[in-house]
């Protein structure tokens, strides 16, 4: 029907399916479906004050906001979990990549991680796993370095 999504931008495809008869709003959901939702810039913000679980939900929603599905692995109680096991694992279908995230304070980051910790992201990145340490900032990190994202001061911008 019509080329890749690689090859023609969300509004070119909007515009061709348009020019074929398909009605705009129409057009703008087969679009979400080929290209997910459109995505808006997120200020981040620096607060060293915050507590490890409230910079995870900051985590968590920076990578909600442009498009990726976060599970959460950390349990609130005492668990039978492996021990080292990190905070999130996020899944970007735009990008074609999957990779876990362990959430640490902001200004705080691999230097802070227990023994456990260690181990597991040692394993983890042996086998081709990317596992992401640190808070908010680190996330749009990651997010920058798989061409979702641009840096925009404190300011992280989706890439069209």
């Amino acid at each position: 029907m019509t080329a890749s999504p690689e090859a023609v931008s969300r509004e070119a495809f909007v515009v061709q399916l348009m020019s074929m008869g398909v009605p705009k709003e129409r057009a703008e959901t087969e679009a979400t479906r080929r290209y997910g939702p459109v995505r808006s810039a997120v200020e981040l913000e620096r607060d060293e004050r915050a507590l490890e679980k409230a910079e995870q939900l900051e985590v968590q929603k920076v990578y909600r906001a442009f498009g990726c599905t976060v599970y959460w692995l950390s349990q609130a109680r005492a668990a039978r979990q492996t021990p080292g096991m990190p905070d999130l694992r996020i899944f970007a279908p735009r990008a074609g990549a999957h990779w876990d995230h362990e959430t640490k304070r902001q200004g705080r980051g691999d230097k802070d991680l227990e023994p456990a910790q260690r181990d597991y992201r040692e394993h983890a990145e042996q086998c081709g796993l990317d596992v992401v340490v640190g808070d908010r900032f680190a996330a749009g990190d990651q997010l920058v370095r798989l061409g979702l994202a641009v840096w925009d001061g404190d300011r992280l911008e989706p890439v069209r």
